[in-house]
């Protein structure tokens, strides 16, 4: 009899295709619904998983529109449209993208500077994070010596050192300059040498000369430091010659040569007398 062979009714027979002959709804062919039941009796594919690629209403699988089903596990949030695959992944620790990691590559992260000093100041090289690591940390760049919490491009320069505290490529900028007399006697011969005791260490920049200024003779000088440079120059009447900055504590004038027919140069004329330096 016909009930014995299609027991549902609906015109399958169970070898005909019709997965459960005990529900007329159920038959190859029949329309799926999102049910949680097989009804096209196709065995793998349930609840509208065969359409979901190109579903443009929410269903059962692609709840959250957002054109990506979860069958094959590809929506990782499918009841949030703005999870999924090829979605742009932003900083709020949610895994935009579906890729298995959270805030990488963020499309609104910051840049963080290395600070391995800790001082709020990083150098220039940064990474794009969502929130600082332990050495991508400082959002300020410029740390001219990012071992040292002192010198970053916000602090106070310090006058006569050599440091260049505030990073700006200058040594005590704003700084007073400071003459220091260092006296001398009353001529020099050629091969003399006149030692200076600044009493502490300071940025030296500057050395001055008084000599010649009864009779216009003019010498060839050296300056030594007590790091072992020196600098040469020549100098006539009250003559102020620059050379780079060193920090120093002493220093010592050598006449090499000059002087007139007497081959010495006076040191006191005019109210000055002997050499000095200026520092900052």
């Amino acid at each position: 009899p016909a009930d014995e062979e299609d027991a549902d009714g609906d015109g399958q027979m169970a070898c005909a295709g019709d997965c459960n002959d005990s529900d007329k709804m159920i038959f190859a062919g029949a329309d799926e619904s999102c049910d949680g039941i097989d009804s096209n009796c196709n065995d793998s594919l349930v609840d509208g998983f065969d359409n979901f690629d190109n579903d443009a209403q929410p269903d059962c699988v692609d709840v959250d529109d957002d054109n990506d089903g979860h069958a094959d596990g590809v929506d990782c949030q499918p009841l949030n449209a703005a999870v999924h695959p090829g979605a742009d992944e932003v900083c709020d620790g949610i895994d935009n993208d579906c890729n298995g990691q959270t805030d990488d590559d963020a499309g609104n992260c910051t840049p963080f500077y290395v600070d391995a000093d800790g001082d709020g100041w990083g150098t220039n090289v940064s990474k794009c994070l969502c929130a600082p690591d332990g050495t991508f940390k400082a959002t300020k760049a410029g740390d001219c010596k990012d071992a040292n919490a002192a010198i970053n491009p916000g602090a106070a320069e310090v006058c006569a050192n050599a440091a260049d505290e505030n990073c700006n490529g200058q040594l005590s900028e704003g700084c007073s300059e400071v003459f220091v007399n260092c006296g001398g006697p009353s001529a020099m011969d050629s091969g003399q040498t006149i030692s200076c005791d600044l009493g502490a260490s300071r940025l030296v920049h500057k050395v001055k000369v008084s000599v010649g200024c009864n009779d216009g003779e003019s010498g060839s000088y050296t300056v030594a430091f007590n790091d072992g440079s020196s600098t040469g120059f020549s100098a006539g009447c009250n003559s102020t010659s620059s050379f780079s900055p060193r920090l120093t504590k002493t220093a010592t004038l050598k006449m090499n040569s000059g002087g007139g027919g007497d081959n010495h140069i006076s040191f006191t004329c005019c109210g000055s007398s002997g050499w000095g330096l200026w520092y900052k």
